[in-house]
C-alpha cells in the first residue's frame, strides 16, 4: 500500500530512485573494469610476443624472502618509482658504468661508498691479450671472470658474475651481513614484482637501449674456454628501479642527472640479448642461509 505525503506516492518514489541508483552503479563498475582491463593490456603489449608466455621464475614467498628489509614502495597513478641515486660514471669512469652502477646500488641502500673506493679495491682487470698469426687472432680475458680493459681509460667491460664477486668481496670485507645475488632467466613479471618488493635490480643492455653494437675491433677469443666473443661495442649496465605500463625506469650512470625512462620494449630486448643478466643485493641473509640457491636461479 502506497503512502501519500503532500500528494506524492513515497515508496513508489523510492523504488524508482533505487532503480536509477543501482543502474548507476553497475555502469560505472563496467566502466572501471573496462579501463583497468585497457590498462592491462597495454602493459601486457608493451612487452612483445616472447614476454607473453614467458613464465614467472620467483614465487611469492621468494620474493618476499629477497626483500626482507627493503621499504614497499607506492603506487602513483599507476608508476612505481624507487628512490635509487644517480651515480655519474664520468669523467673519472668513462668505461666503469658496472662498478658505478653497483655502487648507486650501495647508495640507495645506505651503505656510503665512493664509486672509484670501489673500482679500486674490489674490481678485477685486465688488459693482457696475446695474439697470434701475425696478429690477425687475438686471445685475451674473459668479461665473466674479469674487467676486460681499464674502466679509468680504455677497455671493454664485465658482465654480472664479475659484479656478484666485487660486491660480496665488498660485504665480506667491511662485515655486512648481505649478498649480492645473480637471478636467472628472469621475465618482466618478476622485474616488477621485485620493484614493487621494493628491491632495484642491476641488470644489462645498452646505452639509451638502442641497437646493440658489434664490430671487428671488438672480438677475440677468451682464454678461459677458447670461445670466439665479441663485446657489444655500447653495452651497458644500469640500475632497473621503477615502472609504469609502457616504459621502465632507471638510475642511469652514462651522464644522466636524473632518473630516466625507456620504452619496456626496447629495455626488454637488449636485456634478452644479453642474456637477462640481472643482480640483487639481499639485504639480511640470515633467513635465506636456511634456503636453497636453486630456488632463486633457473638450473
Amino acid at each position: 500500500m502506497s503512502k501519500q505525503v503532500g500528494g506524492v506516492d513515497v515508496r513508489n518514489t523510492f523504488v524508482i530512485i533505487s532503480i536509477e541508483f543501482a543502474f548507476v552503479v553497475s555502469l560505472l563498475s563496467m566502466i572501471i573494469s573496462s579501463a583497468y582491463a585497457d590498462s592491462l593490456m597495454s602493459s601486457t603489449r608493451e612487452y612483445g610476443d616472447d614476454e607473453l608466455t614467458a613464465v614467472r621464475q620467483l614465487s611469492d614467498e621468494e620474493i618476499i624472502l629477497l626483500s626482507e628489509g627493503y621499504r614497499k614502495p607506492k603506487s602513483r597513478f599507476g608508476k612505481i618509482q624507487l628512490d635509487v641515486p644517480v651515480v655519474n660514471q664520468y669523467p673519472e669512469l668513462p668505461n666503469g658504468c658496472e662498478i658505478t652502477s653497483a655502487t648507486a646500488y650501495l647508495n640507495y641502500i645506505g651503505i656510503k661508498v665512493d664509486k672509484l673506493e670501489l673500482c679500486d679495491n674490489y674490481l678485477p682487470r685486465s688488459n693482457r691479450f696475446t695474439y697470434s698469426d701475425n696478429g690477425r687472432q687475438r686471445t685475451g680475458p674473459d668479461p665473466y671472470e674479469t674487467f676486460v680493459g681499464n674502466p679509468k681509460k680504455t677497455g671493454f667491460g664485465c658482465y654480472n658474475t664479475v659484479i656478484e664477486k666485487s660486491l660480496n668481496d665488498f660485504f665480506d670485507d667491511r662485515g655486512y651481513k648481505y649478498e649480492a645475488i645473480i637471478l636467472e632467466d628472469l621475465c618482466a613479471e618478476d622485474l616488477e614484482a621485485l620493484i614493487r618488493a621494493g628491491m632495484p635490480i642491476q641488470v644489462w643492455a645498452s646505452s639509451n637501449m638502442v641497437a646493440l653494437q658489434y664490430i671487428d675491433s671488438n672480438k677475440w677469443t677468451l682464454e678461459t674456454t677458447g670461445e670466439e666473443f665479441c663485446w657489444p661495442k655500447n653495452s651497458h649496465s644500469l640500475i632497473l628501479c621503477g615502472y609504469d605500463n609502457e616504459r621502465f625506469y632507471f638510475s642511469d650512470p652514462n651522464n644522466k642527472m636524473k632518473i630516466v625512462a625507456y620504452r619496456k620494449k626496447d629495455f626488454l630486448e637488449r636485456w634478452e640479448q644479453l642474456g637477462k643478466q640481472s643482480i640483487v643485493i639481499k639485504i639480511n641473509d640470515e633467513k635465506y642461509e636456511k634456503y636453497s640457491k636453486k630456488l632463486l636461479t633457473t638450473q
